[in-house]
């Protein structure tokens, strides 16, 4: 058989809650797991954001993250890594592309990699961390050369001869097909677009703007190697930290991490992922502790309840 790239989706929103996520387990992370188990002759790249990772772990399926580490390193699966929460990096400030990526190196080194540091120190790693995909293949020459300069070796986009799946959108048994291909054709690619210009989409964007000039202003740096092997984005332990003005900073960051994730750019939004949001938003003003950016946001949190009225 041929060797073919492949590149497979797993990204879930931190907004999913614990029936959504035994349905996503159920449907495309047993029946991917057990295909990948037998198969040996396709080159997988499996792009798993912090957001999905930290929703396994929080409902328990310790055993998928395990399953998923084992095909990691015996070299059936390489990981390529994206921002931790899926926003679009189209959409966020280079200084928060870069949060955006870090963390979610973090995330899959806590996960899939090792504890321990090449001098025996407590530390996060993992390897072989080599491609990005930019969520949504949204992304421009500016930020790849951003991207780039971090470390990565190739950044994903529409052009790439690889085969993109979403396993949230498409079937396993796409998959299956693929895998049992003796030639490999690309098949054409759909890349769902959000519709940015709704009323909702607009409200939230103005605060998102307020917020996100805020945590760069007031210098809201978080270097997650400081933090040896915590899982920062658990509030277990973050607990651990002694320093509540870090552990101020670490909740607010990922707090507007969540926030700034692409759910609320969709044309249609429920009336409770428009809460999970309300809720991050109160989440981050409580941890940056501005009066005068919480009586400006609030206000608009106010109009935002009269438009999904």
């Amino acid at each position: 058989m041929k060797e073919v790239g492949l590149l497979i989706n797993l990204y879930q929103p931190s907004t999913r809650d614990e029936s959504q996520v035994q349905q996503f387990v159920q449907s495309c992370c047993l029946p991917l797991i057990k295909l990948l188990k037998k198969n040996k002759k396709i080159k997988i790249f499996v792009c798993i954001p912090l957001s999905t990772l930290e929703l396994l772990d929080k409902f328990g399926y310790e055993e998928v993250i395990l399953d998923l580490k084992n095909l990691y390193e015996s070299d059936k699966i390489q990981f390529t890594s994206t921002t931790a929460y899926y926003s679009l990096v189209t959409d966020l400030p280079e200084e928060m592309i870069q949060k955006q990526i870090i963390l979610n190196e973090y995330g899959l080194g806590y996960y899939f990699g090792a504890k321990q540091g090449f001098e025996g120190k407590a530390s996060i790693m993992i390897r072989d961390l080599n491609t990005f995909f930019p969520p949504e293949f949204e992304t421009n020459e500016e930020i790849n050369n951003i991207i780039l300069e971090l470390g990565y070796k190739e950044v994903f986009s529409e052009k790439n001869p690889t085969f993109y799946i979403d396993l949230s959108t498409e079937s396993i048994e796409l998959v299956e097909e693929l895998l049992e291909e003796s030639v490999f054709e690309e098949k054409k690619r759909e890349v769902s677009k959000y519709d940015k210009n709704g009323p909702i989409a607009e409200k939230l964007t103005e605060i998102e703007d307020i917020l996100v000039q805020i945590f760069m202003t007031n210098d809201e740096s978080i270097n997650v190697n400081d933090f040896e092997t915590l899982a920062i984005w658990i509030d277990e332990d973050v607990n651990k930290i002694d320093d509540v003005l870090v552990h101020d900073k670490i909740r607010s960051f990922v707090s507007l991490s969540k926030f700034l994730s692409i759910e609320k750019y969709q044309s249609s939004i429920e009336l409770q992922i428009i809460e999970k949001y309300i809720e991050l938003i109160f989440d981050i003003l409580k941890y940056l502790g501005d009066e005068r950016v919480t009586s400006d946001v609030t206000t608009k949190v106010e109009e935002l309840k009269k438009i999904v009225e």
